[in-house]
């Protein structure tokens, strides 16, 4: 698998400068800053249960369709709203749908649109390297497991390694277990009954469905 030249990686980060130039910025603490208020037909959801920590890779497990892999996504975009910071979105299939989410959940997302997984690795290949965008979400549920099977694993140790450099937080969601260097690999069950299906999305969460399959210490590295 090819990935970008540095080259390609500074004319990303240029790019991003351009257009996103507050993700380039430090912002200022804030403190008490009360949620987004949500849209006069829909209540925001949750705050996520699974949620970004600066410079770790956790990986998000969704075995079948339909168990929470969507939900996921709505309380990450509702943190990001909150916190005021953007949520960087690498859909590996283009399966987004930012209509189901509203023009106003969506406010603060970059949205990547990869037509395979290799496109949504080197993409965010280029996203680790450049340090800028802290929050990454690898969406990879959709994408065929032969395609998935046939990625590298050393891939998974560099990103793990960039991460660390950079202190950008990267949360993958697979179809099955994938990411060889997650620091945290979570399980979404299918909890919901079916009358859930006619239940408006904000109203349901992740809490119940979400497992904690695996935990590993991040590395820290000792000084003399």
């Amino acid at each position: 698998m090819a990935y970008y030249s540095s080259n390609r990686a500074l004319e990303l980060r240029a790019l991003l400068r351009e257009r996103f130039p507050t993700a380039h910025t430090k912002a200022a603490p804030t403190r008490g800053v009360s949620p987004w208020p949500p849209a006069p037909d829909q209540d925001p959801p949750p705050l996520p249960v699974i949620d970004f920590v600066p410079g770790e890779i956790r990986e998000v497990v969704a075995e079948n369709p339909g168990c929470g892999g969507a939900l996921l996504v709505g309380e990450l975009l509702y943190g990001s709203l909150r916190n005021k910071r953007i949520l960087t979105l690498v859909d590996g299939k283009d399966s987004f749908d930012p209509d189901s989410f509203g023009q106003r959940l969506c406010r603060q997302l970059l949205w990547l649109r990869c037509r395979d997984a290799e496109q949504a690795l080197q993409s965010t290949d280029l996203l680790l390297r450049d340090g800028n965008l802290p929050d990454i979400f690898l969406d990879l549920q959709l994408n065929p497991l032969a395609e998935l099977r046939a990625l590298p694993l050393h891939v998974w140790h560099r990103f793990r390694r960039l991460s660390e450099q950079s202190g950008t937080a990267l949360i993958v969601l697979s179809p099955t277990p994938l990411v060889t260097s997650a620091t945290s690999r979570f399980v979404l069950r299918h909890e919901s009954p079916p009358a859930a299906w006619e239940l408006p999305r904000a109203s349901l969460s992740t809490r119940p469905r979400t497992r904690l399959q695996r935990q590993r210490f991040p590395h820290v590295q000792m000084s003399a």
